[in-house]
């Protein structure tokens, strides 16, 4: 199957889990996306899930610089592969408690470990197990991804993101949509805790995937994905290959992310949408 795809949400991080507190999660936002997920899937949605790792996952990462890769790391190589191992088990332990809430709420929701199938070399992925996603959605299943260690053949090891995990999916797929959910209403101007700051409510890509604002960035010291910087920039390599595909961007838990989802009419307008710049024959 490599037909459309309604929707691919990613859960963020730092929606889903509190990132100051060492493989916590947020059990009620979790419910709630699974039970919204479900009437997506009510009203004939077929979509993917991929989710972040948040507490799960970073803290070990940086700790054993597992994104070093152990080829580079020299007599730390062993910590290296330590780190790999703690890392998976970490973003494992979340994917199956994310996995278990939506299959909780009725959905037949199937996780896939990237470590499995995927590769990098030197950080850029050069082998993917897509097939399996398209199989499992031909079969009716809601496939589960998270970012996870992959083996790299420059490095020995990489982390992957579930960013960069939707990117290979949307160039591989028709995706309609990517919905980031996310613990903040959008992309602002500047770091949304300075004063100040403003809801960036459409940008629009051009067909050199460039933007003409200035946006500054931030992401938080464990966050060895990017953070916000990279996900924006994927929103961007997103729309700037496919050019059919939108990427939004909302918070967990709000009517704009409810309204997104189920296609329904907008209520709340307080979220930030991607999308190619439209030429002008």
């Amino acid at each position: 199957m490599n037909g459309n795809i309604d929707f691919i949400v990613k859960l963020g991080g730092s929606a889903i889990t509190y990132k100051d507190r060492f493989e916590t999660f947020k059990s009620d936002q979790l419910r709630q996306v699974c039970q919204l997920l479900k009437k997506c899937q009510l009203l004939g949605h077929n979509f993917i899930v991929v989710h972040g790792a948040g507490s799960f996952g970073h803290h070990q990462a940086k700790e054993f610089e597992v994104n070093s890769g152990f080829h580079k790391a020299g007599g730390t190589r062993e910590l290296v592969k330590k780190g790999f191992c703690e890392t998976r088990l970490s973003v494992t332990k979340l994917n199956h408690i994310i996995t278990s809430e939506l299959i909780r709420q009725g959905l037949n929701a199937v996780s896939i470990s990237p470590c499995n199938g995927w590769t990098t070399d030197n950080g850029k992925v050069c082998d993917d197990a897509v097939t399996i996603v398209t199989d499992l959605l031909s079969n009716g299943f809601v496939p589960v991804l998270h970012g996870d260690c992959v083996l790299d053949k420059q490095n020995g090891c990489h982390i992957l993101s579930g960013d960069t995990i939707i990117k290979v999916l949307c160039i591989k797929m028709h995706v309609k949509q990517v919905v980031f959910l996310m613990d903040i209403k959008g992309i602002y101007d500047q770091p949304p805790n300075k004063p100040g700051a403003k809801l960036i409510k459409q940008i629009t890509v051009d067909e050199d995937g460039e933007i003409n604002l200035n946006i500054n960035t931030s992401k938080a010291v464990t966050d060895v994905t990017g953070g916000v910087k990279l996900k924006l920039q994927c929103a961007i390599d997103i729309v700037t290959n496919s050019r059919k595909t939108d990427v939004l961007l909302c918070e967990i838990g709000s009517q704009a992310a409810q309204d997104v989802l189920l296609h329904s009419e907008m209520r709340d307008l307080e979220f930030t949408k991607i999308r190619a710049r439209v030429l002008e024959l």
